[in-house]
């Protein structure tokens, strides 16, 4: 176990505000918060009823009425984000855990300690490692030379030389019989015995053993190896790559699906919730052109476009020539591409251009009408979209309703209630009616 989880002082993720010398901070529920002049800089956003802000090098946390919750300067560093309600904090190189109301419910006793998952953080001690609750007490012994977290309801654990696989409550449940091992992700995990890489079953079975011909990307110390998609297994694929460094797939019982042709393949990655079987298909690459097949290695989209990337649950956007357009799953064009740009939907509508206009088109392809065209334009956030007529920018909705007048100079698209706006040289910021804020 490492401590890379652990973000010091001074890697603190800065959000650019309206001003040089003053920071504001948003919470998650839609409504603004005043801006304070007492900190140099704070996270944009309030995350369960807190945020992150900074002030002379130190950092703490605040609620939403303004009160520090973890007093500024308290710790030294901090975990990146919360999990499972607690924070890793480390104060003269002893780390502990804070929950979110700023108790510390775990001393800073600890030489390292990682996140909570499924109930349970590793720790370690004078180069031991071991896992305590969320009240603190050490539930499996911090006697194992490397553990990772519990995923599925195993971690790897590394005893003496070999590695094995643990329970949530200590039993040896796959024994210390490997060199490496990975977590295990709907149900697999991979190991390593004597450079030969498979992936087992929490019965410790080899469900699949990798042919010495294949290959993957493999990071120094063979935390990467043979990857199912991110690491993991994904809709039962693994993206797979030979000696010559040529991409396919093969399935979870081990059958190369597609042979490795390919100069890349990586999966489409659901950013959508209308994007629901995108996971079934892959994109690959030859040359400088990208194409799409099923997890069978049926062609679903020729190997042609200079981009693909999913538009709905069966249409494409795709860039031909420089120009973007559509194609359905059945290799159809829904619009020729014509556009200079054109982005993912949200809200069932997409922001396209051609030359210096801007307009919006529906899932279907077709622009919409009453939405009108503009200078400029972004996607719908919070049913309100920023866009540009006249050398102005303003919002409007939907239906097309100016919800805040073309007036201001600069403005950002919203983001939890509010929105950052320019006008004579002043920034500040609007709700989502136009109201200042502040």
């Amino acid at each position: 176990m490492t401590t890379a989880w652990i973000k010091t002082i001074s890697s603190l993720t800065l959000a650019v505000l309206a001003t040089a010398s003053h920071a504001l901070a948003l919470n998650i529920d839609h409504t603004c918060l005043l801006a304070t002049s007492d900190y140099t800089s704070a996270n944009l956003y309030f995350i369960d009823g807190i945020a992150e802000v900074e002030k002379e090098g130190m950092v703490g946390y605040i609620n939403k009425k303004g009160e520090e919750v973890i007093p500024l300067g308290k710790y030294d560093s901090f975990h990146p984000e919360f999990t499972e309600g607690f924070l890793g904090v480390e104060k003269d190189e002893h780390y502990g855990f804070v929950n979110k109301q700023g108790k510390e419910v775990i001393p800073t006793q600890y030489d390292s300690v990682s996140y909570f998952s499924e109930g349970l953080a590793a720790v370690s001690r004078g180069q031991r490692d071991g896992f305590i609750d969320k009240q603190g007490k050490v539930i499996i012994p911090i006697k194992y030379n490397h553990v990772l977290n519990f995923s599925e309801g195993l971690a790897g654990a590394q005893y003496k030389d070999k590695y094995g696989y643990i329970n949530t409550q200590g039993d040896i449940v796959i024994p210390f019989q490997y060199d490496h091992v990975g977590q295990f992700s709907e149900g697999l995990a991979h190991v390593v015995t004597d450079g030969r890489v498979s992936y087992i079953n929490k019965q410790g079975e080899a469900v699949i053993v990798l042919d010495s011909s294949l290959q993957a990307a493999i990071n120094e110390d063979l935390s990467e190896v043979y990857r199912f998609a991110n690491g993991q297994l994904v809709n039962d694929m693994l993206i797979i790559q030979n000696l010559e460094g040529r991409y396919g797939v093969m399935n979870n019982q081990g059958d190369i699906v597609v042979p490795p042709t390919y100069d890349h393949i990586v999966q489409f990655v659901d950013t959508d919730e209308m994007i629901e079987r995108k996971g079934d298909i892959v994109k690959v690459k030859q040359g400088d052109k990208y194409g799409v097949i099923s997890r069978s290695g049926k062609m679903v989209l020729p190997v042609e476009y200079e981009q693909i990337d999913p538009y709905t649950n069966q249409i494409f956007m795709v860039k031909k020539e420089g120009k973007h357009g559509l194609v359905d799953e059945t290799g159809n064009t829904v619009i020729e591409p014509k556009y200079d740009y054109m982005n993912s939907p949200r809200y069932n509508l997409a922001v396209v251009s051609q030359g210096e206009k801007y307009a919006f088109i529906n899932e279907y392809g077709e622009e919409v009408k009453n939405l009108g065209s503009y200078e400029y334009a972004e996607s719908f956030k919070e049913g309100l979209a920023l866009v540009k007529k006249e050398g102005k920018y303003g919002f409007i909705n939907t239906q097309g309703q100016v919800i805040i007048p073309f007036k201001y100079d600069n403005a950002r698209s919203f983001n939890d209630g509010c929105t950052n706006v320019e006008e004579n040289s002043r920034w500040f910021q609007l709700d989502g009616q136009g109201r200042k804020v502040g």
